[in-house]
């Protein structure tokens, strides 16, 4: 069972390093995903849960609330061609 700080490397090249309670993600973390994305902040049993920071393959990225896994509540998201919106 994982507890404490530890990596995690799935069959399908992603990967968790951070925080783990109970054998799911909780804490701060980093997950990176083959693609190219990636997300770092904060996780409740196992899901995106908090603050946090995602990075999409194109270069977009959206920091702020998460909720159970999804974006929601106050935060910015950014393009790469300087476009934002914030709310």
């Amino acid at each position: 069972m994982a507890h404490g700080q530890g990596k995690y490397i799935h069959a399908n090249g992603a990967e968790y390093e951070g925080q783990w309670y109970e054998d799911e993600q909780h804490g701060q973390g980093e997950e990176r995903w083959p693609d190219g994305a990636k997300y770092s902040g904060e996780y409740e049993r196992g899901r995106k849960h908090g603050r946090g920071k995602l990075v999409f393959p194109e270069g977009s990225y959206y920091e702020g609330s998460f909720v159970d896994n999804e974006i929601s509540g106050e935060g910015n998201y950014y393009w790469p061609d300087g476009k934002q919106y914030k709310g």
